[in-house]
């Protein structure tokens, strides 16, 4: 019977001992949707639309995510300040129906961008790994308004910007590189799922 008591608790903390080896395996994951999500925010620096010119080798005008951000966020596209670019000039002016909308999505998508990262920040604090799908399902949207906003951005090229601004100059054409940011985002799927996955698998070592 002493026996088989002292089999039964080395069984149990032989149990403990693999789920709280598979606990902190568990921080790993959101570790790497931090580093995603950081990432994606920090792209928002590149361009959303650009004028580019073969003949500059480079952009003409540009507006990046932050500006969109800022535009949206103030509802204002006509300033001429650093913190919108270029926005009002030739964007604005030539093609208002697109960079509203554009920057609109880009604040959600930002603001859902955030949201995910405070979901990280409390599952590696917490180990709450019940957070994991709600943090997945976030990610696809965020990247989702984020990709809106990249074909806004190319879909500027059927608005007045090329044949007036550029005067019909073939070597002008317009690009956007928000879909970068939108891929990041979207790479967050992959760790929560797995976090939840093997959260869920720790749990059954206890049974």
């Amino acid at each position: 019977m002493a026996n088989k008591k002292a089999r039964e608790l080395n069984i149990k903390m032989e149990k403990e001992r693999q789920y709280k080896k598979a606990v902190r395996l568990f921080r790993i994951f959101p570790a790497i949707g931090i580093a995603l999500t950081l990432m994606t925010i920090l792209l928002f620096l590149l361009d959303w639309g650009a004028v580019f010119n073969t003949d500059l080798d480079g952009n003409e005008v540009r507006v990046s995510g932050y500006n969109c951000l800022v535009a949206g966020i103030s509802d204002n596209y006509t300033d001429t300040s650093a913190s919108i670019g270029d926005m009002a000039v030739p964007f604005n002016y030539y093609a208002h129906d697109y960079v509203v909308p554009m920057s609109k999505v880009t604040v959600f998508g930002f603001f859902l961008a955030i949201l995910v990262l405070l979901l990280q920040i409390v599952m590696i604090a917490s180990n709450h790994h019940g957070l994991a799908i709600p943090t997945a399902v976030l990610a696809v949207a965020s990247s989702a308004l984020i990709i809106a906003a990249f074909a806004i951005g190319t879909g500027m090229r059927n608005s007045q910007i090329l044949p007036i601004y550029c005067g019909g100059n073939p070597k002008c054409s317009i690009h956007s590189h928000a879909i970068f940011p939108a891929l990041f985002m979207l790479g967050n799927v992959a760790p929560s799922v797995w976090a939840f996955v093997k959260a869920r698998k720790a749990k059954l070592i206890l049974k």
